[in-house]
């Protein structure tokens, strides 16, 4: 069985990974090939913020750790990671205001043919609306833990290479940040903080 895409970025040197619960940010520097990835989404969310100079991802377990399975923790537990989205943004905004602008990808976990975390979902999509940012949704399915997987299962890979920035997830090309279509953001930090504290 062939390795995926994230295997050969991590076998030739050239992977940054963001683990379960963290949120990293990667400039892409001229001629640069190391690439942001992720794995073992399997009822996680994975949020990334694209554009030709730089990508930010995060990778969110439906609850914190250390918390029971009820709805009220798994959703206190995304706003405080679109908290730490949103101040990487704001560090690093130069990165991504800039014409044609950024876009943002959310990666959403579907069991059984339906959408697992309705609510978690809904509150990114807010997020990105309130930092006037084109969105696109991305579903992924759920397997039991005695399903079989190919190696790209679970994956999400960020690929500068010849002037552009592929996004793959499970190896199935999504969007570039060459000549995207969103507008240039008008990004404001300030606006999405007041919504969060909703």
């Amino acid at each position: 069985m062939a390795p995926s895409m994230l295997q050969n970025a991590r076998g030739q040197g050239e992977l940054r990974l963001v683990s379960m619960n963290e949120v990293k940010y990667l400039r892409f520097e001229p001629k640069a090939k190391i690439c942001l990835g992720t794995e073992n989404l399997n009822s996680c969310t994975a949020v990334v913020i694209l554009s030709k100079n730089a990508a930010i991802l995060g990778h969110f377990s439906p609850r914190p750790p250390s918390a029971n399975a009820n709805t009220a923790a798994g959703d206190a537990h995304i706003k405080a990671k679109m908290g730490e989205v949103r101040t990487l943004l704001s560090q690093h905004l130069q990165d991504f205001a800039q014409k044609p602008g950024s876009t943002g990808i959310v990666a959403y976990a579907v069991y059984m043919g339906v959408t697992a975390l309705q609510s978690q979902k809904a509150y990114i999509e807010a997020q990105f609306a309130a930092w006037k940012m084109q969105l696109k949704s991305i579903p992924y399915h759920v397997l039991e833990a005695d399903d079989p997987r190919e190696p790209a299962k679970g994956t999400l890979l960020i690929v500068p290479k010849d002037g552009r920035v592929d996004v793959y997830v499970e190896d199935k090309f999504v969007v570039s940040a060459k000549g995207t279509a969103s507008s240039s953001t008008g990004l404001s930090v300030a606006e999405s903080s007041k919504a969060s504290s909703k």
